[in-house]
């Protein structure tokens, strides 16, 4: 008696996330909080590294962006967004806004 194998069917494809700097989420911030975002630092909980929005490294899905540190690559912040609101989830970062450089 033999036994015939069959290969397992492959899953389903799922999209994987872009990895992107932190300029790709700027539009996504500029429009929930209606002003200029492009001066935001954030500052890791983990190393305390201090950085612009645009030089954290960016795990960038169709409705939500994880934000590491590129220093230690420990996750800042997650954000989940929809057609109706915008989560912003602190891992163990802040988000300061420098007030007068526009």
């Amino acid at each position: 008696m033999s036994l015939a194998t069959h290969p397992l069917p492959e899953p389903p494809a799922t999209p994987r996330p872009s990895m992107v700097d932190g300029n790709a989420l700027i539009g996504i911030l500029e429009e929930a909080f209606g002003a200029a975002t492009a001066t935001l630092a954030l500052t890791c909980g983990s190393c305390a590294d201090a950085s612009a929005l645009s030089d954290s490294a960016v795990e960038l899905a169709p409705t939500s962006a994880i934000v590491r540190c590129r220093c230690c690559t420990h996750t800042i912040l997650t954000l989940r967004w929809s057609e109706h609101e915008l989560v912003i989830d602190g891992a163990s970062g802040q988000i300061t806004v420098q007030r007068g450089s526009r």
